[in-house]
């Protein structure tokens, strides 16, 4: 199988609002993506659809780490629930007991996206040798 070539610049062109972040920065995220999100071209999600949700767990996973800058403020789903003025109290949306990796997800409109393209491209799964489920 060959890999999807990935490029910081490429990422630029399908996410506009990464134009700022230096190439360095971005390939790191992309390196970190592909923990993710395998490189390699097959199944349904593959070529450049491949690539965007790489981009996709990339963005993601810069918007959690770098939750100040002006991308990382704007990505943000559903983490605060609730906020006031004076004296100022922010709290926090906390992980649910049941599946941390869709909350994981979700926090970012990034990873919202990826969850849902990820859905999109996974059919039925067989496992367990004889039961068809459609995983969540």
């Amino acid at each position: 199988m060959a890999k999807v070539p990935l490029s910081a610049e490429e990422m630029r062109q399908c996410l506009a609002e990464f134009s700022a972040v230096p190439d360095n920065v971005l390939e790191i995220f992309i390196s970190q993506a592909k923990i993710h999100v395998s490189d390699e071209d097959y199944g349904l999600l593959n070529g450049r659809d491949r690539a965007y949700a790489i981009y996709l767990a990339a963005a993601h996973l810069y918007c959690v780490g770098n939750p100040r800058t002006a991308i990382g403020r704007s990505a943000f789903t559903g983490r605060v629930s609730g906020a006031s003025v004076g004296g100022v109290s922010v709290s926090y949306t906390q992980p649910p007991t049941g599946r941390f990796e869709t909350w994981f997800w979700n926090q970012t409109k990034y990873g919202s996206q990826l969850v849902v393209l990820l859905k999109s491209c996974s059919g039925p799964m067989l496992y367990g040798g004889s039961i068809e489920q459609v995983l969540p």
